[in-house]
C-alpha cells in the first residue's frame, strides 16, 4: 500500500469515527429524557413572523407539531404562557415524555414547558431544542439530523442576536459569507453574536434607530459595558485580501472593501464605542469565516473545501433559496462570481477539482446580462458600456473610435455571441473635407428604434429610448465596463476619466458625460446638426 493511500484511509477512519460520535450524541439527546443540563438553547426557527417558541404551563400530547391548538388531558384547549426567542437559553428543571414529544419544564423566570424534540429517535421529525453540554466536544460541522425540522435558508437567514457562554462574541459578520454555516455552529458551540441579518437594515438614512437596537446586542451579549468585556470578532466577506486575515484592530476604512455596508456601520460604531469605554481596539479580531470555523468550531480544510464546492454549485444551479446564475442581474452575477472565486481561492490554495474550475469559468463567461430582466419576450432593447480601457482622441475619423469600441466587446465572448453591431457614443468632424458625424447619428439611435431602451450590461436601464437618451439627465450613469465590471472611473481620455471622447486642437471630437449625455464640448451641438458654423 503506497504511503498516499495509507494516508487516505487514515482520514477516512478519522471520518468515520467522528460520525459516530456525531450519531452517538443525537441518540442520547433524543433517547433519554434523563439527561438534562446546565443549558439548553432553543434552535427552533419557524417562519417570518413566527421564530418564537411557545412557552406552555403543562405538557400536552400533540399530533401534528405544527397544528395549534394544542388540547390537555381533560380536552381543555392549551393556551400559551410565553415564548423564547430564536436563540435563547435556559435551564432545564426537569423533562417528560408525552406521545411523540420531548416536553422540557423550563426553570426561573419563564417557567414553563416547551416542545423539545418531536418524534423518538433514531427519527425526530422535529427538534427545537439542543442540549449544549452535549455538544461541547463536538468537532467539525452540524450534522443536518442535529436541527431535523429545522429549515436554515442558506440565503436570507434571518436573526437579532443571541446570548452565549464563549468568551468571544461575533460582533459582525458577512451575510455572504457562509452566514448560515457560522450561525448553526455558534448555536451548537454556545457562541454569542450581536450582529443583526444584513438585510434586515434599512440604509443610512435610519441607521440611529437600527444602531440603538445594535447597541443593545453589543452591551447584553458582547458585554462592552461589563468588568470583563468578550473578545469581539467580526467576519469578513470573501474578497481578494483573504490572505491578510486575522488580523487584529485594523483601520476601518481599509477594510471597508472586505465588509458589507451594514458591516461597516457596525464596526464603525464597535471602533468610537471602544474609544468611547476605554476598550482597546485592537482586541477586536477580523477573520475570515473559513478561519473562525477552523478556529471555534473545529472544521478541517476538508470540511471547508466540501462547503465550498457545495456554494459554488448552489450559487451555479440555484437551489437552498437562491436563484440561478443565469437569472441574476450583471451587477448580482458580478458579486457572486467574485464572492465564489475567493471562497475557492481560500479553499484551494493548489486550485480546486476539475467540475468547479468549470463551474467558476462558466460564471466568469456569463457576469453580464445581455437580456435585461425587465423586458417582454422579444422587445428590442440595446446595450451600453464604457470600455475598460482608454485612448487619445487625436483622430477626426469616427470608425476610429467605433473600431475601439468594437474591439473592446469583441474581448467578451457574450457580447461576441449576440452578432451585433457596436459604436461609440461620440461626435467626430473634420474641417478640410466637412466630413460631420452626429453622435445620435452614429449610434443609430436616431434613425432606427428610437423607443428601445438602453440597458447596462448589469441589467440596469441607463435611458428608455432616442429622447431619454439624448435629453439631459441619465436614469443612471453608465459605468459599467465590457466585462460587466463596475468601474470608479468612467473611461475615455482627459484628466477626470469621466469623458467618452475628447476635443482635438484643429477639428472636432466632441464628448458626454457618463451620467449626462446631452452635455459636452460644444454643449448639445456634438449631439445633433453638428457643422462648421455652429462650432467654429
Amino acid at each position: 500500500m503506497t504511503e498516499e493511500l495509507k494516508a487516505e484511509l487514515q482520514e477516512l477512519k478519522a471520518e468515520n469515527e467522528k460520525l459516530r460520535g456525531q450519531i452517538k450524541t443525537l441518540t442520547q439527546q433524543i433517547a433519554d429524557p434523563n439527561v438534562t443540563s446546565d443549558l439548553w438553547r432553543n434552535i427552533h426557527y419557524g417562519t417570518a413572523g413566527h421564530r418564537r417558541l411557545q412557552v406552555y404551563p403543562e405538557p400536552a400530547a400533540i399530533e401534528d407539531p405544527h397544528g395549534a391548538p394544542l388540547v390537555t388531558s381533560d380536552g381543555q384547549v392549551l393556551k400559551e404562557s410565553g415564548s423564547l426567542e430564536f436563540g435563547d437559553c435556559f435551564e432545564v428543571q426537569s423533562q417528560t415524555q408525552v406521545g411523540d414529544v420531548l416536553w422540557l419544564q423550563i426553570r426561573g423566570k419563564k417557567n414553563g414547558w416547551v416542545m423539545g424534540t418531536v418524534g423518538r429517535a433514531p427519527d425526530p421529525v422535529l427538534i427545537n431544542c439542543i442540549n449544549l453540554t452535549l455538544w461541547k466536544t463536538h468537532e467539525g460541522p452540524i450534522p443536518p439530523a442535529a436541527f431535523e425540522g429545522q429549515d436554515f435558508p442558506a440565503m436570507g437567514m434571518y436573526t437579532a442576536g443571541y446570548p452565549g457562554r464563549s468568551e468571544i462574541c461575533v460582533a459582525s459578520a458577512s451575510g455572504s459569507a457562509f452566514w448560515r454555516e457560522l450561525n448553526i455552529a455558534m448555536l451548537f458551540a454556545d457562541i454569542g453574536t450581536s450582529t443583526v441579518f444584513e438585510q434586515a437594515w434599512g440604509g443610512s438614512e435610519n441607521f440611529q434607530d437600527w444602531v440603538a437596537y445594535y447597541a443593545s446586542n453589543c452591551e447584553a451579549y458582547g458585554k462592552l459595558r461589563s468588568e470583563h468585556p468578550k473578545h469581539l470578532v467580526v467576519v469578513v466577506n470573501h474578497t481578494e485580501n483573504w490572505k491578510k486575515y486575522p488580523v487584529r484592530g485594523p483601520d476601518v476604512e481599509q477594510a471597508k472593501v472586505d465588509i458589507g455596508r451594514a458591516q461597516y456601520h457596525e464596526c464603525i460604531w464597535l471602533r468610537d464605542m471602544h474609544k468611547r469605554l476605554g476598550l482597546k481596539w485592537e482586541s477586536v479580531t477580523f477573520t475570515t469565516a473559513f478561519k473562525f470555523l477552523q478556529e471555534h468550531a473545529k472544521w478541517t480544510r476538508r470540511d471547508f473545501q466540501e462547503a465550498a464546492i457545495k456554494r459554488v454549485k448552489s450559487d451555479f444551479e440555484g437551489g437552498d433559496g437562491k436563484k440561478a446564475f443565469e437569472k441574476l442581474t450583471g451587477m448580482e452575477r458580478t458579486y457572486v462570481q467574485k464572492c465564489a472565486r475567493w471562497c475557492i481561492e481560500e479553499a484551494f490554495p493548489d486550485g480546486p477539482p476539475a467540475e468547479t474550475q468549470d463551474l467558476l469559468e462558466k460564471m466568469e463567461g456569463m457576469k453580464v446580462a445581455i437580456v435585461p430582466p425587465d423586458l417582454d419576450p422579444g422587445a428590442h432593447y440595446r446595450l451600453v458600456f464604457v470600455t475598460s480601457t482608454s485612448r487619445d482622441a487625436t483622430a477626426t475619423d469616427i470608425g476610429t473610435y467605433n473600431a475601439f469600441a468594437v474591439a473592446a466587446a469583441a474581448t467578451n465572448p457574450e457580447l461576441t455571441s449576440l452578432s451585433t453591431t457596436w459604436t461609440c457614443i461620440g461626435s467626430a468632424g473634420n474641417r478640410t473635407t466637412s466630413a460631420y458625424v452626429n453622435a445620435n447619428q452614429n449610434t443609430l439611435t436616431r434613425t432606427s428604434d428610437q423607443d428601445a431602451p438602453i440597458y447596462r450590461l448589469d441589467g440596469v436601464r441607463v435611458a428608455d429610448g432616442n429622447t431619454h437618451l439624448w435629453g439631459g439627465s441619465l436614469a443612471h450613469p453608465i459605468s459599467i465596463d465590457e466585462n460587466g465590471d463596475a468601474l470608479s472611473t468612467k473611461g475615455g481620455p482627459g484628466p477626470s476619466r469621466d469623458w467618452f471622447l475628447g476635443d482635438t486642437a484643429g477639428d472636432w471630437v466632441y464628448y458626454g458625460l457618463s451620467t449626462c449625455t446631452g452635455s459636452g464640448k460644444g454643449g448639445s451641438a456634438w449631439v445633433d446638426n453638428l457643422d462648421q458654423t455652429k462650432n467654429s
